[in-house]
């Protein structure tokens, strides 16, 4: 996927055209509304740049601010984000605002517990809190609370609200192996957060799952099918549970009969995690397998 930066960065500048675009002479936005055009942008820029960062192994550590009014502010712009489409990120990516930007803001404050986990010292207890206020969200989530599109067949909207549920199961993982796992230094706690890791990739893969078998079970609905936003099935599959393996591989050898170019890579690496992962049962290493994979490899990836 080393062509997918400069994938972005022309998604980048096309958005900053638009927003040059609809200023008036003064430089301030002629309307608080996005237009159509500039709003599908900052949308696909927003999910696309935020799965892009949630697997970059490169990110420069960031300290947190220690001032209080400091670390409010930069908590609060962790849920600061312009508007987006909701409508297009479900129906393009089967995911919403809501848990891109869970998935944003865990990236965020992953940056700041690596700065205090390579100079060695106490992570700041505002810090802590805005972690403890992130998981406190994810857990609260519901897809109730979601305005889902409608879909034109109830076969439609139950893949939908699949997926979406999938999306969620993996940042509930990615939260748990980013932020919570890393500080709990507790064998008993880290056995539990291990098992709500395990339980979390096993829900997504049954959802994912499910998808398969729902198109399948019914092709005139989906005549033009498509793989899976593959976010959800490699954050899982990575910490799959060695009972699940068998149904992992499964599933990532139905999305290569979609295909598309970066499946096969993924799929080579989560296997590779897995190999990694067998040999480090007994680790204590704080990182999730597939993160030391990439650095070691030095592989750049995209699942989408």
């Amino acid at each position: 996927m080393s062509e997918f930066p400069l994938h972005l960065s022309a998604f980048r500048a096309l958005q900053l055209q638009y927003q040059e675009k609809y200023r008036n002479g003064s430089g301030r936005a002629q309307s608080m509304i996005s237009p159509p055009a500039e709003k599908y942008l900052n949308t696909i820029f927003y999910l696309q740049s935020t799965l892009s960062l949630s697997t970059d192994c490169d990110l420069t550590p960031v300290p947190w601010p220690t001032h209080p009014q400091r670390a409010c502010r930069r908590e609060s712009s962790l849920y600061a984000i312009l508007a987006l489409d909701d409508d297009c990120l479900q129906y393009t990516y089967g995911t919403t605002t809501q848990i891109t930007m869970f998935i944003h803001a865990t990236a965020t404050l992953f940056r700041s517990i690596s700065y205090y986990a390579s100079e060695g010292g106490g992570v700041p207890e505002s810090l802590l809190q805005a972690i403890r206020n992130l998981s406190e969200k994810v857990d609260a989530w519901s897809i109730d609370l979601e305005n889902i599109i409608n879909f034109p067949s109830v076969e439609m909207g139950k893949v939908m609200r699949m997926h979406i549920l999938a999306f969620h199961n993996a940042t509930c993982i990615f939260v748990l192996t980013h932020l919570i796992l890393p500080l709990s230094a507790d064998p008993e706690a880290r056995q539990t957060l291990s098992g709500q890791i395990r339980f979390h990739s096993s829900q997504s893969l049954s959802r994912l799952q499910s998808i398969e078998d729902i198109k399948q079970q019914t092709s005139r609905v989906f005549q033009h099918q498509t793989a899976s936003i593959l976010w959800p099935g490699f954050i899982a599959s990575c910490e799959a549970a060695q009972e699940d393996r068998p149904g992992w591989i499964a599933w990532w050898e139905q999305m290569l009969t979609y295909r598309i170019g970066n499946i096969a890579s993924l799929y080579e690496t989560v296997v590779d995690v897995w190999h990694l992962a067998d040999r480090w049962q007994n680790s204590s290493s704080s990182l999730p397998a597939w993160r030391m994979l990439l650095r070691e490899k030095g592989r750049v990836i995209i699942a989408l």
